[in-house]
């Protein structure tokens, strides 16, 4: 085998670490809803699996999900839905590096 070979154990362990982040990342990219009922189960992802366990800081996922819009207009209310009830929950009142 050669080193740039890739090693299934090692993707396995940093997929398993890195879990609770691809899985709500993937759920923000891949968002083809503007059901509120969906959405505030993608809010609790997001809650649960990052702010709370302060993995992420929620001016950081606000910006994320503000980014996200562009490559995904078509449920641009989706999203900020999404940023309003990170806003409202945690008093986010300015978000920085939004592009």
């Amino acid at each position: 085998m050669s080193e740039q070979d890739v090693h299934p154990d090692k993707y396995t362990k940093f997929r398993s670490s890195y879990k609770y982040y691809i899985d709500t990342f993937n759920a923000l990219y891949q968002l083809k809803t503007e059901n509120e009922e969906e959405l505030i189960k993608i809010y609790k992802l997001i809650k649960t699996e990052l702010i709370d366990s302060n993995k992420y800081h929620p001016q950081i996922i606000m910006r994320d999900i503000l980014c996200i819009i562009p490559y995904n207009n078509r449920y641009t209310k989706s999203y900020l839905f999404l940023a309003k009830l990170i806003s409202d929950d945690y008093q986010v009142k300015m978000v920085s590096d939004v592009k």
